[in-house]
């Protein structure tokens, strides 16, 4: 592109020849660097330059912040091409450089948006304690401090994404209590909760609020609350169809008796001590992907989960997918449980930590 574009039969380059499909393919593997330098050969091309660039974007992670600021600010209708927006405030900016802000919460078009903030701001925090509501967003992330940082609450947060359906927060001790809405609740389907000190009666009733329409729940490192009140809450989940729980000092191996009376559950990712052999050996038929975490090297535990996945080959469940850490099995037991997995039809990979917490 340094040379000139030869020109075709009326004056046209072969750039501008080219079919904005196929374009817009090639342009979904190249960099935003090189888009944006595409952007420049011509006209025709800057539009289709413009959905690469703009689709998803991620604002407080470089140094020309201002400039794009200044981009979305000047030129409003840039927002219509975004679709998920992610703000990572590394940079502390002044408020001016997020003026931009009520502009994209008027947008019809943006449906996923992530903050992810773990230093105070404090011109972030005032734009945002004053921005209109986010009427189009659907998926919201608040990650790691972004509520403590800037003073918010689960109401605050249901204030500004009234008609979010997907919610992953990150909760904190000095966090209000939650009460239901006086209108009534809207729908939320998914949603992803870590408190390392968090109020537990607070958790407990959000998500009791929500319990019907609930279909993906994640909760990690959330002091649990008394084994009646949480397995009251998950049994009230009857549309549940995934479930990811990290919750350290359970009482008690709660999830054994919970996830038989979970008929839709697919997807089950879980730590001891909420669970125990006896899961493993009575797992239900409806449970298609299980994942454990902290599996001893004990023969015990290997063998009943060895016996869990020859059930699975004799059509006694349905699991097709273990996952769990690898590193904590030797490496005999780790052959073992891969053989009897590659002889059943199971795929086997390792476990991570993070339940998929930000959900988004």
């Amino acid at each position: 592109m340094d040379h000139a574009q030869p020109l075709l039969d009326g004056g046209s380059s072969a750039a501008q020849c080219c079919p904005e499909d196929v374009l817009r393919e090639i342009l979904m593997y190249l960099f935003k660097g090189d888009v944006a330098r595409c952007s420049l050969v011509c006209h025709s091309w800057l539009g289709a330059c413009r959905g690469r660039l703009y689709t998803i974007v991620r604002f407080g992670t470089s140094t020309s912040d201002p400039l794009l600021s200044r981009t979305l600010y000047t030129s409003p209708h840039l927002l219509g091409l975004i679709r998920r927006f992610v703000l990572f405030p590394i940079y502390l900016h002044a408020e001016d450089t997020y003026k931009w802000m009520p502009s994209l919460a008027a947008s019809s078009h943006v449906r996923s948006l992530v903050v992810s903030q773990t230093e105070t701001n404090g011109p972030l925090r005032s734009i945002l304690s004053s921005t209109p509501p986010f009427l189009s967003i659907k998926q919201v992330s608040l990650c790691y401090k972004t509520m403590e940082r800037n003073g918010m609450s689960i109401q605050r947060v249901l204030e500004m994404f009234p008609n979010a359906d997907s919610f992953a927060l990150d909760l904190h001790p000095d966090i209000d209590d939650f009460s239901p809405p006086a209108c009534g609740p809207h729908v939320i389907r998914r949603i992803s909760v870590r408190s390392f000190a968090g109020p537990v009666n607070t958790v407990v009733r959000f998500l009791e609020t929500y319990a019907s329409s609930l279909t993906r729940l994640n909760i990690v490192g959330t002091v649990p609350p008394k084994e009646e009140i949480i397995v009251r809450t998950l049994l009230s989940m009857t549309h549940i169809t995934s479930l990811a729980i990290n919750v350290p000092g359970s009482p008690s191996p709660f999830l054994d008796h919970v996830v038989p009376q979970l008929p839709h559950l697919r997807d089950l990712h879980c730590r001891r001590p909420s669970y125990s052999s006896t899961l493993l050996q009575e797992l239900p038929d409806h449970i298609h992907t299980l994942g454990l975490d902290e599996c001893s090297n004990k023969e015990s535990d290997v063998a009943a989960i060895e016996g869990m996945i020859w059930r699975s080959r004799a059509r006694k469940t349905s699991l097709r997918e273990l996952r769990f850490p690898i590193d904590q099995l030797g490496a005999e037991n780790k052959q073992r449980i891969e053989a009897a997995c590659a002889d059943s039809g199971i795929h086997f990979s390792r476990c991570s930590l993070n339940y998929e917490f930000a959900i988004p």
